[in-house]
């Protein structure tokens, strides 16, 4: 049965030793995105393992063009993680003594000499966070970890797509594998957002089938007979799991690999359990933090790919209004963004709203319920982390929608007016997005901007839109 259904098999002692010899060792877009969100004792480990396997070493086009696409956004990303652990030592200490000290009974019990160390304490943290964040890398700056990726796949990078209509076929052929569920990256469905480089158009939710095709074809075009595939994806468009745990690669790739490319031996890893087997099969030492910290990573990019398929079908932005009723408010800020003098469309990404920026760059814009029994701390702060992390946005925009009753009640107060819209400022600043306006809807369907419009966004607002 194992020449009948080789998919379904894991390769022998003798074949992963042929493998770890000899297999053309081809790495997926996480992979190398990874070396910039793993320890530098971690990324050293991995490529100085990826150096002894130079000649091996291949990746697709797509897999490349991801990766120059990507860097930028998790370079910031790392960043931010520091700025804003920055920013909260000094909130956490001054609101703990400011809360002792606003109690009597604390402000006994609590002597000084406490809060001096917690103050000792909390300046240390903050010089050390400085000192990392000063040596974190910039986008701006000179790239040594690109250059190290540069040099490992020096003229080991497929071709670009052939031509226009190749593409076109290969989306339409992904479309009828989506549909039958067939891997790679049926899980991906759901993913919105394009882009075009080098005068081809990409769809995101086609990447992983784009990548696959690409091995695909490179395999039969080189008569590859081993081929080894590494990748920190560990949805179930790309393994077999028995419960939580991995045993092997979807029984799919294998069969269709071997059948379509004639490739006699095939397996795949991802990043940890490369790192973990190398040493068995080849001269390299891999420490096992290492594949810790690679591990904590796949965990972080599993959950976040969780989420990505999760949020809009597990409370959407207004999670109890029914989705007719969101359309139509939704429609209505896009129609207001419209009228305003801005390119907009309504999207069914992880923003409600793509809008174009005076300067090109494609904006997010998110339309958040914000009615008082709205559940809006707790669901904001994840909206536009998927929404940043979508990497397809140079920034957040927010639109807060809130009942009539409610707006009438914001005109009629100035103060709570005042206190409503500083507090959604410092909920949407606390998340890296910016708020744009604060309305209702009216009774003809139309958007009513007139409780508050943000006058300093950065992308939209005044100098784009000229609102008021």
């Amino acid at each position: 049965m194992r020449a009948i259904f080789p998919g379904f098999y894991q390769p022998d002692r003798s074949e992963l030793a042929s493998l770890w010899s000899e297999a053309t060792i081809v790495l997926d877009t996480n992979v190398l995105l990874s070396l910039y969100e793993v320890s530098s004792s971690t990324r050293a480990s991995v490529i100085d393992l990826l150096t002894k396997l130079k000649t091996r070493l291949w990746i697709p086009h797509h897999v490349a063009l991801e990766f120059q696409r990507g860097r930028l956004g998790v370079i910031s990303k790392q960043r931010q993680l520091l700025e804003d652990a920055l920013a909260g030592t000094g909130k956490s200490i001054a609101t703990i003594r400011h809360q002792v000290e606003a109690n009597k009974r604390a402000a006994d019990l609590v002597p000084v000499s406490i809060l001096q160390r917690l103050s000792a304490a909390n300046d240390d943290l903050t010089k050390v966070l400085e000192e990392a964040l000063d040596a974190q890398l910039r986008a701006s700056h000179i790239d040594p970890i690109r250059a190290a990726i540069d040099a490992l796949f020096d003229g080991r990078v497929g071709s670009a797509p052939e031509s226009k209509e190749w593409l076109e076929q290969v989306y339409a052929d992904g479309a009828l594998r989506y549909a039958a569920k067939r891997p790679p990256g049926f899980g991906d469905v759901a993913k919105e957002g394009a882009y075009v480089a080098d005068g081809f158009s990409y769809q995101a939710k086609y990447g992983d089938w784009l990548a696959w095709k690409q091995t695909m074809d490179f395999a039969k075009l080189e008569s590859v007979s081993s081929l080894i595939f590494v990748t920190s994806d560990v949805k179930e468009d790309w393994w077999t799991r028995s419960k939580k745990e991995i045993v092997g690669p979807h029984p799919e790739l294998g069969s269709e690999i071997r059948k379509e490319a004639n490739v006699e031996r095939f397996w795949m890893y991802t990043l940890s359990d490369f790192l973990t087997e190398a040493p068995k099969h080849i001269q390299v030492e891999v420490a096992k933090e290492a594949v810790d910290d690679v591990r904590d990573f796949e965990v972080k990019l599993s959950s976040h790919v969780k989420d990505l398929q999760d949020a809009h079908a597990s409370f959407g932005v207004f999670n109890s209004v029914h989705d007719q009723l969101r359309k139509l408010v939704v429609d209505s800020v896009c129609d207001w963004l419209l009228r305003s003098g801005c390119v907009a469309r309504t999207s069914e990404g992880t923003a409600d709203i793509v809008a174009a920026a005076s300067n090109g760059d494609a904006v997010g814009v998110l339309v958040v319920d914000g009615r008082s029994s709205s559940p809006l701390p707790a669901n904001f702060g994840l909206l536009v982390r998927l929404a940043k992390s979508a990497s397809q946005y140079a920034c957040i925009q927010t639109v807060i929608v809130v009942p009539n009753s409610e707006a009438m009640l914001f005109r009629a107060n100035n103060q709570a007016l005042l206190d409503t819209f500083k507090a959604a400022m410092d909920a949407v600043d606390g998340h890296g997005a910016e708020l744009l306006a604060i309305g209702s809807l009216e009774a003809s369907g139309s958007f009513d901007s007139s409780i508050a419009v943000a006058a300093n966004t950065k992308y939209l607002g005044m100098r784009t839109l000229s609102l008021s």
